[in-house]
């Protein structure tokens, strides 16, 4: 009579709690846009226990407000300091272990925060980016506006990790991480390079890493003249970035005629001939309007920055 072999009783080992996260967003005088991204918080698929929102009013007037009443979600006022104060302000007062950034004119999608958490668990000392699409198909400058920062950005992947960026409407880490470099520099006022900085002290610590699956949607609609404006303040942030690389003994490379044959070319890669030539008539004007801000920057009395 032979032996029969002992059934063997396997168990699953036990799943990984999901991370706690803490999503962080600055606001100032944009209320509607804040009541906008509070409801698409509310649609997030995560574990309710593991997630809070901390909102910094940045001295809006009349002061910002919640559209909710739900326990998770956190109101924080400071005076104007900028976007950056704001942000470390979030930070430090967050309670999760990853941290998440967004802006109050965005909405992520459902699976936002469950895709980042995965890719944090896999790469703790990261710096995650997300996707950002734009929501405003009908508006050009918004469009013209996001297809350069995507032009940007595969670019900086292009030539190594090391020159990655990642932008502040779709990013989080280890709240840790943050903390490790002080976060955010509040020396940079306006909402311009005050991301490519933080990227840069990052990879002191851990790398970054582009997570295109988690994807939030921006409804920034702009007129000609705010979208000159907007290009104009990142033209004043590349010069205050500069300032700082050069500080650090880093050197900021300057972009050479193929950069920029190949930026005026990319709108035509995926649009038909009378929208691509608007969006490079756009790119035109946002490089125009970036060297008068480098300039405007470089020459202008320099002042103490404000502290909280």
């Amino acid at each position: 009579m032979g032996l029969s072999s002992p059934s063997i009783q396997t168990q699953s080992p036990p799943l990984a709690a999901p991370p706690a996260v803490s999503i962080v967003v600055g606001t100032h005088n944009r209320q509607a846009l804040l009541d906008g991204l509070i409801d698409a918080l509310l649609r997030l698929d995560y574990p309710p226990d593991s997630i809070e929102v901390v909102v910094v009013d940045d001295g809006s007037n009349p002061p910002a407000r919640l559209a909710c009443q739900d326990p998770r979600f956190r109101l924080l006022r400071q005076q104007q300091q900028g976007p950056a104060a704001a942000r470390n302000a979030g930070i430090r007062a967050a309670t999760g272990e990853l941290v998440a950034i967004t802006d109050d004119d965005c909405r992520p999608r459902p699976d936002w925060i469950a895709t980042l958490a995965r890719a944090y668990r896999s790469n703790p000392r990261a710096l995650l980016g997300g996707s950002t699409v734009n929501a405003l198909a009908d508006n050009i400058y918004a469009t013209a506006s996001q297809a350069l920062i995507d032009y940007l950005c595969e670019s900086l992947d292009q030539l190594s990790s090391v020159n990655i960026f990642l932008t502040t409407s779709n990013c989080g880490g280890a709240r840790s991480g943050f903390l490790a470099i002080d976060g955010f520099d509040e020396t940079f006022p306006l909402p311009a390079a005050e991301d490519r900085d933080l990227c840069d002290r990052w990879q002191a610590n851990g790398p970054l890493l582009r997570v295109p699956e988690a994807v939030v949607h921006h409804y920034h609609r702009m007129s000609f003249r705010g979208y000159a404006r907007q290009h104009f303040r990142y033209g004043r942030g590349a010069r205050t970035l500069h300032r700082k690389r050069s500080e650090r003994g880093n050197s900021s490379n300057v972009e050479g005629l193929k950069f920029y044959a190949n930026l005026f070319a990319y709108p035509f890669r995926s649009r038909g001939f009378f929208q691509a030539t608007r969006i490079a008539a756009l790119f035109l004007v946002s490089q125009l309007a970036n060297i008068a801000g480098y300039a405007y920057e470089s020459f202008r009395p320099k002042r103490s920055p404000a502290r909280p």
